[in-house]
C-alpha cells in the first residue's frame, strides 16, 4: 500500500493525486488538500474511485498518458484542462485552468507501482485587467477572432508595437500552412474547450517563430466572450529538436545503406536480450519485417539449434568485454541463412552492459557456392574414377575378342574353305565379332546414360507404385516361367520428384537380376516396400535368391562389368545402370547380401 506522511501531503502546495498503476481504473489511493480546493469535495468523493472521475477532459486522453508513463517510466504532461468550481454562498461559479502531469513512482524492483498526478496552475487574468504582469506573451481575441488587447510580453516576443497588431484577425499572426489547424483550435476554445498546440508565426507578426500556444475561453459572468491566446517562444528548442531529428534521419539513412546486417540488442538486468533496432539489410536477409522484430526477445526471433550457441556468445562478449565472432546458420522466412556474426558490448557509466551491437556478414551465397563446388569436385572425381575404370575394363574386355578375331581371320586365309577347320574358325570369328559388338553397345549405352544425367531437366512427380507395376508387367512372362512372386507394399499416393524412365529402369533391372539369379531349390519371392522417413523416402527390394559374397565396400557391387556368378549369362552392367539412375535423382543405394540367403537393396531419396 502507498504510504504518504500526512504532514508532507498536506503541505504540498500543488493539487496532487496518487494513482495505482493498474489499468483500467487507475484507482485513486491518496488525495491532498490542494486538490480538494481545486475540485471541492474531492477528498471524500474520489478516494478509491477511478482516476477518470478527477480528470475534466476525455478519459481516453488520461488513459493514453498513464499507459505511456507506465511503459516508458517517464513523466508526461497533458494539455491544459478547465476545472469548473460550483458557486457557493461566498462566491459565484468560477473556472480554474491547470496543466496536469503524470509522474511514475517506482518500487524496489524498478517497476511503476504508482503514478503521481499533479496539476500546475495556469494563470488567466481577469476580464478587466491590464495584463502587464502575466509571465507569458498574451493576447485577447473577441469571438470573431480579432485581437483586442495584448501585454508587454507580446511586444518583446514580436519586436513590434502592440498597436500594429491590435485589430488584426488571429490568422494574421499565423503562417499560412498552419492557419486552418489554428482556426479549429480557436473554434474549440470559443466553445469552452482549452487548447494546447504548436504553430509557426507569420512574418507579418514581426518574426517567424515556433510558438507553443494555449487558447483558453474568456468568461464573464459565466459566459464566453472571447479567447485568450498565451504564446511561448520554443524556437530554439524546436530547432534543437529538428537538428536531432535530422541527425537521426542521417543515422537511419547510413544505418540502412550498410550492406551487412546490423542489429542492436538491449541487455536486460535479468540476463535477457531484446531487439532495439535493425537495419534494412536485416529485413531483406531474414524476411522478417521490422515490426515483428523490434521489441521482441531474441528467443522469439533466432531459431534453435543456433539459439543456445548465440546466447552463449552474447554472454561471452559481456564477460570478456570484447567483440566475439562466430559463424551461424539459421532458418528464416527467406530461407536458410549462413553468416559471420560479431557482437560488441556497450557499457554504461556504471559499468553495466546495456547493449550489444551486432554485425552479420552474409555468407549464404559463398557457402552455397562452396557446397556446389565441393559437390562438383566430388562428382568430377567420381566420374574420373568411373572413366578410368571404364577405360581399363573396356580395353581389357576388347583385347580377348579382338585378338581372337584377328587370329581366326588370319587362319581363314590359310586353310581350305571346304575344310572343317575353316567352318569352325568362321564360327569362332563370328562369335568374337558379336562379343566386340556387345562391348561397343555397352559403351554406347553407358555414354548415353552419362549424357542424359547431364541433361536431366526439371523433375516430374512420379508414382512409385505405378513405376513398380509397369516393371512387373514387363517381366510378367519371366516371373511366370520362374514361378516367382512379387509382394509390393507401396502406397498409391506415395510420390517422388524424379524421372519416370529412371525409376522404371531401377525396378526393372533389380527385378530382372532377382529372376536371373534365383535359387533353384526354392520358389522366388521378391518383397518391395517403400515408405516416407521424414523428408526422405526409403525403398527396399529384397529377394531370396542365390545372394553373393560382399567385398569390403558396397561400391564394388555397382562397378561396371562386375559379376558374382558364373552363370547364367549376364553383361555385368545392370547394377551399374541402377546406381547411375539413383544418383541422377539425388539418391543413394546400399546392398546387403548373403550367399544362398538372398540380397536386399535399399534406396533413399531426399
Amino acid at each position: 500500500m502507498f504510504q504518504v506522511p500526512p504532514a508532507v501531503f498536506a503541505a504540498f502546495p500543488m493539487p496532487c493525486l496518487v494513482l495505482a498503476a493498474e489499468a483500467p481504473e487507475y484507482a485513486v489511493v491518496a488525495v491532498n488538500a490542494a486538490f480538494g480546493r481545486l475540485v471541492p469535495g474531492a477528498e471524500e468523493a474520489l478516494l478509491h474511485g477511478s482516476a477518470a472521475a478527477a480528470f475534466p477532459g476525455p478519459k481516453e486522453l488520461l488513459d493514453a498518458s498513464l499507459t505511456q508513463v507506465i511503459a516508458t517510466k517517464q513523466a508526461h504532461t497533458l494539455p491544459v484542462q478547465a476545472y469548473r468550481q460550483p458557486s457557493t454562498a461566498a462566491q459565484p461559479a468560477t473556472t480554474r485552468y491547470g496543466r496536469p502531469e503524470n509522474t511514475p513512482v517506482l518500487n524496489e524492483a524498478g517497476e511503476v507501482a504508482y503514478v503521481l498526478h499533479t496539476v500546475a496552475d495556469v494563470p488567466v487574468p481577469p476580464h478587466d485587467a491590464g495584463l502587464p504582469d502575466h509571465p507569458e506573451a498574451l493576447m485577447v481575441f473577441d469571438l470573431a477572432g480579432i485581437a483586442r488587447r495584448a501585454n508587454d510580453r507580446l511586444e518583446q516576443l514580436t519586436q513590434l508595437p502592440n498597436e500594429a497588431l491590435l485589430g488584426q484577425h488571429f490568422s494574421h499572426f499565423i503562417a499560412p500552412d498552419d492557419r486552418e489547424r489554428v482556426a479549429e483550435h480557436f473554434r474549440r476554445a470559443a466553445q469552452g474547450q482549452p487548447q494546447h498546440y504548436v504553430a509557426e508565426s507569420s512574418p507579418a507578426a514581426g518574426r517567424r517563430l515556433q510558438l507553443r500556444l494555449m487558447n483558453l475561453p474568456q468568461l464573464v459572468d459565466g459566459e464566453i466572450v472571447g479567447v485568450y491566446a498565451i504564446a511561448q517562444d520554443i524556437t530554439k528548442r524546436w530547432e534543437t529538436n529538428q537538428a536531432i531529428i535530422e541527425r537521426e534521419h542521417r543515422f537511419r539513412v547510413a544505418f540502412d545503406s550498410i550492406a551487412d546486417v546490423i542489429f542492436i540488442l538491449d541487455v536486460h538486468p535479468d540476463g535477457g536480450y531484446s531487439f532495439n533496432n535493425v537495419n534494412r539489410a536485416f529485413v531483406a536477409t531474414t524476411g522478417l519485417p521490422v515490426e515483428q522484430v523490434v521489441g521482441r526477445n531474441v528467443a522469439e526471433i533466432i531459431p534453435e539449434p543456433a539459439l543456445q550457441m548465440v546466447l552463449g556468445n552474447y554472454a561471452e562478449a559481456i564477460r570478456s568485454r570484447q567483440r566475439v565472432m562466430w559463424e551461424e546458420t539459421s532458418d528464416y522466412p527467406s530461407g536458410q541463412i549462413t553468416g559471420e556474426v560479431s557482437v560488441t558490448p556497450v557499457f554504461d557509466d556504471n559499468g553495466r552492459c546495456s547493449q550489444l551491437i551486432g554485425i552479420v556478414h552474409d555468407l549464404t551465397a559463398q557457402r552455397q557456392a562452396d557446397a556446389r563446388q565441393k559437390k562438383m569436385a566430388q562428382e568430377m572425381f567420381r566420374q574420373n574414377s568411373d572413366l578410368q575404370q571404364f577405360t581399363y575394363i573396356v580395353s581389357h574386355n576388347l583385347r580377348a575378342p579382338l585378338a581372337n578375331a584377328k587370329g581366326f581371320a588370319s587362319l581363314l586365309t590359310r586353310v581350305d574353305k571346304d575344310s572343317e577347320v575353316f567352318s569352325t574358325s568362321l564360327t569362332n570369328l563370328q562369335t568374337s565379332l558379336q562379343q566386340l559388338d556387345g562391348i561397343m553397345q555397352d559403351v554406347t549405352d553407358i555414354l548415353s546414360i552419362r549424357d542424359k544425367q547431364k541433361a536431366f531437366g526439371k523433375p516430374e512427380t512420379v508414382s512409385l507404385a505405378a513405376a513398380c507395376q509397369q516393371a512387373c508387367r514387363s517381366l510378367e512372362k519371366a516371373l511366370q516361367e520362374s514361378h516367382g512372386t512379387v509382394n509390393m507394399a507401396i502406397s498409391e499416393d506415395l510420390l517422388l520428384q524424379g524421372n519416370r524412365a529412371y525409376l522404371y529402369s531401377i525396378f526393372y533391372n533389380l527385378l530382372s537380376n532377382a529372376i536371373k539369379y534365383r535359387a533353384a531349390e526354392r520358389p522366388l519371392v521378391v518383397d518391395i516396400e517403400a515408405h516416407a522417413e521424414g523428408a526422405s523416402l526409403a525403398l527396399t527390394i529384397a529377394d531370396n535368391g542365390l545372394g553373393f559374397e560382399q567385398g569390403p565396400s558396397d561400391k564394388d557391387v555397382f562397378q561396371l562389368y562386375q559379376r558374382f556368378h558364373t552363370g547364367p549369362e549376364g553383361r555385368g552392367i545392370g547394377l551399374f545402370l541402377v546406381k547411375a539412375h539413383v544418383e541422377a535423382m539425388g539418391g543413394i543405394i546400399e546392398v546387403r547380401s548373403q550367399v544362398n540367403q538372398g540380397s536386399c537393396f535399399t534406396i533413399r531419396f531426399n
